[in-house]
Order: C-alpha cells, then structure tokens, then sequence
C-alpha cells in the first residue's frame, strides 16, 4: 500500500501526540515539520523552539520556520519536488492561503478542538467550559478558505467532567486529538472517508479570550464564576480589584442560594466569602500582588484586604 505523503503544521506540545501518530503509522510517510520562528521564553528570555520543531530535529525531520508560511518560498519549492498528498494542521498560528491549500493532492485536514460547527475560532476549550458542557470533542475538517467551515470528515467526543479546567481538559482532547487522526488517516488510505458539510444554522464562535476576560464581575451568578475559574486556570486567571490592588484566585466553592450583596466580601479568621449575584463563594485560595498563590487561611495570618467591597 502506498504511503501518504504528510506534511504536518503546527507548534505546541497539545500537538504532539497527534505528531507521534503520524510519525508512527505504517500509513503515512511524514516527509516535514512547520511552526513557526524559535523565540525567547520566559523570564531568562532563553531562546526556544516549538515543541512540534524539537520532534522534527529528534526524528530527522524536515523543519519549515517561518513567520508565515503563505511567503515561504522554500516551503513551496520543496512541495513541488516531494508532491505531498495531505497537510495535517493543529495548533498552527498561521491562516493558509489558497495557494497553501492547494498543494497537497489530497487535501488540507485541520483538526479542530470541538464538534463543528460549535465553537468556531481559537478558543473552543475555554468556551466549551465558561457555557458549562457536558461534552466536547475534536473535528477532523478539510481546509476551505473560510474559518473552520470546511466538511468534517471524523470526529470523536469527550465527556467533560465536572472537576475538569482548561488544563486537565485539554490533556484530553490532547490524547483524543491523536486517537482521531489515526482513525481518520486509515479510512483515508482505505479511500472510506465521508465528509459530511457543516450545517451553517447550527453554527457558533469563541474568540480569542483577551486578559482582561479573566477580570471578575460579581453582579454574575455563581456558576458563570466558577465556569470562569476552569476556563481560566492557565491564563488569563481570574482576579478582582480592590482599591486598584489585583487579587488573583483559582479555586472557589459555591455556597447556598442568599439574599446577596453582589462584591461585598466577608471574612472570618480563616476563610474570604464574596457575594455574586445569586449566592455567595468562598475563595480556597488568593494571591496578592508580588506573591504566589496561597490558600486563604495562610493568606489571613499575614494580609488584609482593604475593604469589605470589590471595587
């Protein structure tokens, strides 16, 4: 059986064992890696590559870098001598072009974080766990030029459990997202693959989250709060203000249904309660300006807060 020649894009670890599949399969011949630019990371500004990159030099593989692989001359002379027949895609920070689209023979697959059309754009984990679903999954979709509208040509779901956050979420659609292209790949080679079009009615959208999205209404329900607390575990957290001094938390529990005072804040010698606008949390754990996270009771002994309202 013939081997399909496979390019595949993308940069950060979530992609990697979607990347080790490829790499892996008696189907596919993974002929190059793209990402994009190595760049300095953290507080040491040490320079580093994408995580999908540092496989591609582990395995001898074709690397691509580039700040967008649209103009990437090299990437297009190589397409035309290696003639690919599919582009994998997950995780890539680059919009393809049709020119891009057009080059493997048999088509650009984007695997895409949700079940299509739900949650279109680059931020369905986060949207999938601030609306509170139940379920959730990967789409595995053939490329148009339009933003996560092309034909779905597999998928699979995922239950989300309810002590699930962005990060342990995303470690499964991690793992389900490798599950699914093996799968998608042999009907491929077995030429079984159906592709179904998206119904545009059914059609939803989750932007990119800013950080300001992590700052803390509480004229919002209970719920919505602790949503945002899982959808914002990695970043941009979530935080409330008082007298311009930013507190960021990560846990909460929900208390019972009151007559609350939405912002007003409550505090006995070893817990911090706020009221939202139907109910009121307590917060399990703070941070103050300049300090790690603490749980709240060791937050006590040495802190204050300024007042008894977020701002």
């Amino acid at each position: 059986m013939k081997k399909l020649k496979t390019v595949f894009l993308g940069n950060p670890a979530f992609s990697l064992p979607t990347l080790e599949a490829l790499f892996k399969s008696e189907l596919i011949e993974l002929i190059g890696i793209c990402g994009s630019p190595d760049k300095p990371v953290g507080r040491g500004k040490k320079i580093q590559s994408p995580a999908t990159i540092d496989f591609a030099k582990k395995n001898n593989i074709k690397i691509f870098q580039s700040h967008s692989v649209n103009k990437d001359e090299s990437f297009f002379e190589f397409c035309e001598n290696q003639k690919p027949d599919i582009f994998i895609v997950l995780a890539f920070s680059h919009f393809l072009s049709q020119k891009v689209l057009d080059l493997p023979s048999v088509g650009c697959f984007n695997i895409h974080t949700s079940i299509l059309p739900k949650y279109r754009g680059s931020s369905p984990i986060h949207y999938a766990l601030l609306n509170g679903d139940k379920t959730t999954g990967v789409s595995i979709q053939k490329m148009v030029k339009k933003m996560d509208a092309g034909d779905i040509g597999y998928f699979l779901e995922q239950n989300i459990d309810q002590d699930d956050n962005y990060e342990s979420l995303s470690k499964k659609l991690s793992e389900q997202s490798g599950c699914a292209v093996s799968a998608f790949i042999k009907q491929l080679s077995e030429d079984s693959a159906r592709f179904i079009p998206q119904d545009e009615s059914e059609v939803s959208f989750a932007p990119l989250i800013k950080k300001e999205d992590g700052l803390i209404n509480f004229q919002e329900s209970a719920f919505e709060i602790l949503n945002k607390t899982k959808a914002f575990s990695v970043w941009p957290g979530t935080f409330f203000k008082i007298n311009d001094t930013t507190y960021k938390f990560k846990n909460i529990k929900i208390g019972p249904k009151s007559n609350p005072s939405p912002g007003s804040i409550n505090i006995t010698s070893k817990e911090i309660f706020i009221d939202c606008n139907d109910a009121t949390i307590q917060l399990l754990n703070i941070q103050p300006p300049g300090k790690p996270m603490m749980e709240t009771a060791g937050f006590l002994n040495g802190y204050k807060l300024e007042k008894n309202k977020v701002d």
